[in-house]
């Protein structure tokens, strides 16, 4: 069987299970327990159209615990010592707002499935923390390629938050003036 190539470009496939599905049956566990929450991450950046890879599944919850206790039931296991969740060769990554984020999501929407942060939310935390981090610095390409593939512009400017807006625009100004 061949596969789209946006399937090849999110699979780490284990058996018949692909990262989206896992980033699914954590989406039907945040519904099914009433959390808040949603993936975050490169799936996000994937599902809102850069298609590019990961490794594993970034989901941000107000209720840690209620969604750590989904995760076990749906054969997750904790791995404590690496502070994270485990399903076979699939790791997911819980984030919290007691995390030592700059930037905490509120806005999420329902894409191929997955309940993902909002356009908006997921560029001010990838601006957020690839501006704080030297380190993320993929965050800060993720938010380019965003634009890039998006054709986004200044008009989404009042959908990220306050404290990111500038950093956008200029990434924005910048972008325009880059002609290769």
């Amino acid at each position: 069987m061949i596969r789209h190539i946006d399937q090849l470009a999110m699979e780490m496939l284990v058996g018949d299970q692909t990262l989206l599905d896992v980033a699914r049956d954590i989406s039907k566990a945040l519904r099914d327990r009433s959390v808040e929450g949603g993936i975050v991450g490169g799936i996000a950046v994937f599902l809102h159209g850069y298609r590019r890879t990961t490794a594993d599944v970034d989901v941000y919850t107000m209720d840690r615990q209620a969604l750590a206790d989904a995760l076990l039931e749906q054969g997750f296991v904790l791995n404590a010592e690496l502070k994270q969740f485990e399903r076979g060769e699939f790791v997911v990554q819980l984030l919290a707002p007691t995390d030592e984020m700059p930037f905490h999501p509120t806005h999420f929407t329902v894409i191929d499935g997955v309940r993902v942060v909002s356009l908006g939310d997921l560029i001010s935390m990838k601006l957020s923390l690839g501006t704080k981090h030297l380190r993320r610095v993929q965050d800060l390409a993720d938010v380019v390629r965003l634009i890039e593939t998006l054709g986004l512009d200044k008009t989404l400017t009042p959908r990220i938050a306050p404290d990111w807006r500038k950093e956008y625009q200029k990434l924005i100004d910048a972008i325009g003036r880059d002609t290769l």
